[in-house]
Formats: C-alpha cells, structure tokens, sequence
C-alpha cells in the first residue's frame, strides 16, 4: 500500500475498534509519504482494550512514515500511544517527519513519535516532537519512543512539559528552544527537512512548517 500526499484536517475520532490512527488503524507494508493530519482529535478513553493508538497509525508494521506529520490531541487508555504511530510491530520507518500532538494517556508506553517501537535500528531518525505528553505511568514516559532510550537524531521542545510539569529530561534527543524552532535552518540544516517537499512560510512566526 503507498499513500502520498494525504491532507487530513479536523479530524475527529471517538472510537470503539482495536487500532486507531489519524489516517489509518493498521499501516502493514504501507508507504506514507508527504502527509498530514491536523486539527486531530483521537478519544479512545472509553475503551482500555486498545493496542496502538497514533496520530497517523494506530499500529504498524513493514511500514515506512517519511516527511510526515501530525497535530492535534490524543486522549486515550491504551498500550502504546504516540504522536505519529502508536504501536510498531516490527520494521517500522519514521523519518523527517514531527507531531505538535498533545498526548494524555492514562496507561503505559507513552511517546511524542512513537508510544511502543520494535522497529529498525536507529529509527525514528530525524524526528521532532513539541506537543505535551502526560501518561498514568509516571517513568514510562518519553519524548520520541515510549518504550525505548534513543540515541540517534531526534529532536524536541524544550518548554513542552511531561505529566503536567516542565522538564530537561531527555532520553538522547536533543532539547530545542523557541528561537531553533523559529529557524528554517533547523528544519533544513538539522532534521534535514527537503525544501520541495516542505512549506517554511509559517517558520519564524511560531509557526511549524
């Protein structure tokens, strides 16, 4: 399966299946390129049984997320929740992509990117999270990966805050400030976003690309 270009504003889930995601629920040997999803709103609090909730899939495997991204809100009671896919199954790419996706999850394997990763070594890569994360488990919070301490080139908000609370604590990404986000260098330069692909119209206004 290849998407590319799929634009989804203002969507809107309140939802009683399995796996939910912004633009699919399972992404299985699936190419998502140059796509978004904004104005999300995912509720899946009625329901703990979930297995992978995220802004753009809910669960992945043999899948590939490239210049991508997501925003919104996720509210949800699930085993792995995060901003661009909740639950990865196995050899899962993300790169060049980010999610603005405030994260409120009441159970664990919480992440900005990804709540629960058994993917490629050194992936996510080049990925930005700037949303808030807030997780009813306390130490299985985190900014890129849920369930994983990554040390490649990832990145995040430095003023975001974690289970309501400003913090500095990272897991190898490196902290941004508003002034890097303001910067098209950063984009460009640091998560070598293309400039084809991206718009960096709204960058230096506190805007994302």
């Amino acid at each position: 399966m290849g998407i590319d270009g799929i634009r989804t504003a203002a969507a809107g889930v309140d939802a009683d299946v399995v796996h939910v995601g912004g633009i699919a629920g399972i992404a299985q040997f699936a190419e998502i390129n140059n796509s978004f999803v904004s104005g999300m709103n995912i509720d899946t609090t009625s329901y703990a049984g979930f297995l992978g909730v995220g802004g753009l899939a809910g669960k992945s495997s043999y899948s590939r997320f490239v210049n991508c991204y997501a925003e919104g809100t996720i509210n949800a009671s699930s085993q792995g929740v995060g901003g661009i896919i909740g639950y990865d199954d196995g050899n899962t790419l993300i790169q060049n992509s980010y999610a603005n996706v405030n994260i409120f999850n009441t159970t664990s394997r919480t992440g900005g990117i990804a709540g629960n990763y058994n993917g490629m070594e050194n992936n996510p890569n080049n990925a930005l999270f700037v949303g808030e994360l807030q997780s009813g488990k306390i130490d299985d919070v985190y900014r890129i990966v849920g369930n994983l301490q990554l040390k490649t080139n990832n990145y995040a908000f430095e003023e975001q805050h974690l289970n309501g609370f400003p913090s500095t604590k990272t897991t190898g990404e490196v902290l941004l400030s508003r002034e890097d986000l303001n910067k098209k260098e950063t984009y460009v330069e640091l998560l070598e976003f293309d400039e084809n692909i991206w718009d960096f119209s709204q960058v230096g206004n506190d805007g994302l690309p």
